[in-house]
Parts: structure tokens; sequence; C-alpha cells
């Protein structure tokens, strides 16, 4: 991928994090383990996709 899809990739992948902690927080499932373990994946993505963009700009 080009510099310019990762950094495309991590903006969706905050906006997504963003909108899913809504969503979630208004379905009151912040508690819930399947919740909290898909917000930790979005997370784990994005910081996969700095680990690369940070490769690419060494």
């Amino acid at each position: 991928m080009s510099t310019d899809d990762l950094r495309d990739a991590r903006r969706f992948l905050m906006d997504l994090h963003f909108i899913q902690a809504n969503a979630i927080v208004a379905a009151q499932l912040q508690d819930n383990k399947n919740a909290i373990e898909y917000m930790k994946r979005i997370a784990q993505v994005r910081e996969a996709i700095d680990a690369e963009l940070k490769g690419k700009n060494s």
C-alpha cells in the first residue's frame, strides 16, 4: 500500500473508533467483553498502520 493509502486507512479507523465508541455507549454495551475486544482490535490495526507509516518515513 502507498503512504497515502495507509494514511486514508488510518483516518478511516480513527473515525470508525469514534463512531463505534458512541454507538457502544448509546447501546449501553461499554462493559460488554465483545464490545471491548472490538474496540481494542480497531486500535491494534491502527497501531499496525502507524508502525508501517513510521517504517516508510524512515
